[in-house]
């Protein structure tokens, strides 16, 4: 049977986390309302509301001929289930999604409202000795790692009496422990006689299987989905020859911007450059950090995403460009917060321990 639009929402959610590429193709909806298109990973991003799709295919099929248009591959989406922080990142879904795996294991008792989620390892351990000698000496960055995942999240109606006790006794507290549950969801979960990170990832493991089950990957039409990859590869790549006349060579700001181009790469190697249409941005990893914009006068304005009170600036170099003269949000390149301007490279000793700041 082909999922309906409803059905198939944790697979939409988590194409958020399975793509790399920005913008970010999602689609959001839940049992009773519209879906709707986002081709942004912003709130400012453009959204549609569509009326008249009741078939999640022929939805897919629209929607992916947008350039940025992404829908997760199972590897993608059983991945994203067990690796990502399903309790913050996925909100009320992972309650729907473990409602829905839980109803799916044991269809003929179906389970209500009165379900709360329950983390297995508690969500505080900082106080309990048994749960940490059970993770080991690691157990702090274990705990912050799989303390959310899909893994160590099942259901209860009992999330006050389990509070943060030991694995045992939550196991087998009298009548409400997981030993006892009549959930299926917790049926291995009673069954076991510690829990550390190998038993997270093999239920995490079993679920993300069990939802593949649920929500299997819509079948599309090829060649749709050849003009949706043509479309991804004619998408303009900029560059700072063709789209920055100031930082080019021979530009005003050229000289310049070379200089804190071989400073950045010196100090900062782990940092990536990328170029947008507005300005040329510096990331580590997924974390965009500054933004740098050649100017008439072949001054650079550079932004930082730090807040301007979080940096260290005695010399008092830097402007909070959050809000405008009015006090309404700037929007300055690329929805920095901290405004830096360089004249000359004299100013860069200064410039580049704000930059590393960031």
């Amino acid at each position: 049977m082909t999922p309906t639009i409803g059905e198939a929402c944790p697979r939409q959610i988590s194409s958020a986390f399975a793509s790399s590429s920005n913008p970010i193709y999602s689609v959001e909806s839940s049992a009773g309302q519209k879906p709707r298109v986002s081709t942004g990973s912003s709130p400012a991003c453009t959204k549609k509301v569509l009326d008249n799709f009741a078939d999640v295919t022929d939805y897919i099929n629209m929607t992916l001929s947008t350039p940025s248009a992404h829908f997760p591959t199972d590897d993608e989406f059983s991945t994203a289930l067990q690796e990502r922080d399903c309790y913050t990142k996925f909100g009320k879904e992972c309650s729907y999604m473990l409602h829905r795996i839980e109803n799916h294991l044991h269809p003929n008792e179906v389970v209500g409202d009165g379900y709360q989620i329950e983390h297995i390892m508690p969500q505080s351990i900082t106080k309990s000795t048994e749960w940490q000698n059970m993770l080991g000496e690691q157990w702090p960055q274990i705990h912050e790692q799989y303390c959310n995942r899909l893994g160590n999240l099942t259901l209860t109606g009992y999330n006050q009496k389990y509070s943060n006790r030991p694995f045992a006794e939550k196991r087998d507290m009298p009548d409400v422990g997981f030993a006892h549950s009549p959930l299926s969801l917790n049926r291995d979960i009673g069954n076991q006689t510690q829990w550390d990170t190998c038993t997270i990832k093999q239920r995490g493991e079993r679920l993300a299987q069990e939802a593949l089950r649920i929500w299997p990957h819509p079948e599309i039409d090829e060649q749709l989905m050849q003009s949706f990859q043509e479309g991804k590869q004619s998408k303009h790549e900029w560059s700072i020859e063709e789209d920055h006349p100031y930082l080019a060579n021979g530009g005003r700001a050229h000289k310049l911007f070379q200089v804190l181009r071989a400073r950045i790469t010196a100090e900062c190697p782990q940092w990536e450059e990328y170029v947008t249409k507005y300005y040329i941005g510096y990331r580590k990893g997924t974390h965009r950090l500054i933004r740098v914009e050649g100017q008439q006068s072949g001054e650079l304005a550079i932004g930082l995403t730090k807040p301007i009170e979080e940096l260290d600036d005695p010399k008092h170099l830097c402007i909070d460009k959050r809000r405008d003269a009015d006090g309404k949000p700037s929007g300055w390149l690329g929805g920095a917060k901290t405004y830096l301007k360089v004249s000359n490279a004299n100013q860069l000793d200064d410039a580049m321990r704000l930059i590393k700041q960031a």
